[in-house]
């Protein structure tokens, strides 16, 4: 598949050393994108998917939750790619916990990372895009965000604040022919859930109606859908089997 007409070749994958940002930023490149490639720890990781793919990358580090730090990668991909067209935002955190025993500075660290980094991700693109008046944000949120799952209050609050946010946004933007929306994956098979208990693992699987979890490629059919789709705005598309929280 093409570069979607008028959206400008470049792409930022916020996350790119996890799992799911990864698969992105190797699809889009393949596609035809240029690529940024954002890590905060991972930049090695980051470092060595850009040394396999087939077109123009720019590896950028900063924490999500720093709005100058965003910004200033931001700028630095435009620098060396060109204006970016096309914002995926992957990077994320989840640590699971009972609100009334949870460190409150793991829940703000939580919402800061996953619902500010989106925010500063957008507020960062978006001049670029409205000038061109063409523009494709695609935020990952999880279906913790609207069924809700024990031990999430913190990763359920910044999904739903994400949801929130790409609904709202969209309308902001509409008529600059930018389209904001959101993927929702259920479980995938990646390091934000590799830590889980073997009992919970099975159970969750069960409760998917497709009796597996996601590998990080089923996102994408999905992906090409909101980036290609110059007409599908402030929507939530799951990719989740069926999950059942």
């Amino acid at each position: 598949m093409p570069v979607p007409d008028g959206v400008p070749p470049t792409a930022l994958v916020t996350g790119a050393s996890g799992a799911v940002g990864a698969a992105v930023a190797g699809h889009l490149s393949g596609r035809g994108f240029a690529v940024g490639l954002h890590a905060h720890g991972g930049r090695d990781a980051a470092e060595g998917l850009a040394a396999t793919l087939p077109g123009p990358t720019a590896v950028v580090t900063a924490d999500v939750a720093d709005a100058a730090a965003v910004e200033g990668a931001v700028e630095e991909v435009a620098g060396r790619l060109g204006p970016v067209g096309v914002l995926v935002t992957c990077a994320g955190v989840r640590v699971d916990g009972l609100l009334s025993a949870q460190d409150p500075e793991v829940w703000t660290r939580t919402v800061a990372v996953n619902l500010l980094g989106t925010f500063h991700a957008c507020r960062a693109v978006l001049p670029a895009m409205l000038r061109a008046r063409a523009g494709r944000i695609v935020a990952v949120t999880s279906p913790t965000a609207t069924q809700g799952r024990s031990g999430q209050t913190a990763y359920g609050a910044s999904k739903a604040g994400v949801e929130g946010l790409v609904r709202s946004l969209a309308r902001e933007v509409g008529r600059r022919q930018v389209t904001v929306n959101a993927l929702s994956p259920g479980f995938i098979e990646s390091t934000i859930n590799a830590s889980l208990p073997d009992d919970v693992v099975d159970e969750l699987r069960g409760r998917t109606d497709l009796g597996r979890f996601a590998v990080p490629d089923d996102v994408l059919p999905a992906l090409d859908m909101l980036v290609d789709s110059p007409y599908v705005t402030g929507q939530v598309v799951g990719v989740d089997g069926g999950i059942r929280l």
